[in-house]
Parts: structure tokens; C-alpha cells; sequence
């Protein structure tokens, strides 16, 4: 028998509650262990719904995180670290050992950390960089392992005509 409790009804239908009472009971029942499809079952809505709620917390703590609140108009802006130093000519062994100044973590303590893997050419890819993330479109890298994984467009056409001219 499981030691968690069991979930209550919300006081009120599904399509009257606000986005704060909604948020509020997923969020009671989600990290206990309770399924979106569970939490569904019992709000009356879909399991979509559940997870949207889910989803849109997420995205507002990532931001709440990443970002602090400006005086202009754009109402906020990016707190960016400084650009990690890379030495000129790695090997590829290199590429995957740790940073100096980086504390490599597992997959699970990862979040909102650079996930490049960081335990040897040959590991299991059990160990991530560990530095801040927040550098290019997706915000899983940190700014030395951005510059190591995506090569700028006109970088890449320049070694792709050089191949064809060879």
C-alpha cells in the first residue's frame, strides 16, 4: 500500500479556477507522485491541461531564474556569466573533460546547468559540465561548450568550399 495520500477534488470545477489555483493543486499532488492522467482524472479536465500547467510553472521558474526584472521597457533581460576561456587547440579527449572551475553533475542534478558530457571520450556520458547555462537558442550549453558544439553558418560554408575546391 502506498504511503501517499490520496487526491482530493479541487473546491471547484476545472473551467472556473484561475491559473494560480490551478497551478497550486498540480503543484500539491504532482511531486508526491501523483501522474498528470491522475490529477486529471480527479480535476475533471484533461490530461493535456495537467501537463500545460506543469509545462508553463517550468518555464516560469527557468525564467524567474534566468532573467531579473528591468527598470526599461522591455520589462527583462538576461543575466548572462562572463565567457568561459577555452585554450586554441584541444584534442578531442580534451573536448570531454571537465573545465577548470566546473563541478561535473549527474543527469538529474543538471537542470538549468550545461549539459555536455564530461566523463571521457570512452564513458557512459553519466556526467555533465555543471557551469551555468545559457548560451544559444536552446540554453542547454555553457559558452565554451556552445562554441565547441555549433559552428557559425558562414564558418561552415568556408570548410565546405574548401573541401569541394580540394
Amino acid at each position: 500500500m502506498s504511503d501517499r495520500p490520496s487526491i482530493t477534488p479541487p473546491s471547484k470545477p476545472w473551467v472556473q479556477m484561475t491559473d494560480k489555483e490551478k497551478t497550486a493543486y498540480v503543484l500539491r499532488w504532482h511531486p508526491i507522485g501523483y501522474s498528470a492522467a491522475d490529477i486529471a482524472q480527479v480535476a475533471g479536465c484533461s490530461r493535456g491541461a495537467v501537463l500545460g500547467v506543469t509545462y508553463r510553472h517550468r518555464q516560469r521558474n527557468a525564467l524567474t531564474a534566468q532573467k531579473v526584472h528591468a527598470k526599461n521597457g522591455s520589462g527583462y533581460r538576461r543575466v548572462v556569466s562572463p565567457p568561459i576561456p577555452l585554450p586554441a587547440n584541444l584534442t578531442r579527449e580534451q573536448k570531454f573533460e571537465p573545465l577548470p572551475g566546473s563541478k561535473p553533475r549527474t543527469l538529474m542534478e543538471s537542470h538549468g546547468t550545461c549539459l555536455w558530457a564530461v566523463d571521457g571520450i570512452e564513458g557512459p556520458s553519466q556526467l555533465f559540465c555543471g557551469l551555468p547555462a545559457g548560451y544559444g537558442p536552446t540554453n542547454r550549453f555553457c559558452s565554451a561548450h556552445y562554441r565547441l558544439c555549433y559552428i557559425p553558418v558562414t564558418e561552415y560554408r568556408n570548410r565546405v568550399a574548401k573541401k569541394e575546391a580540394a
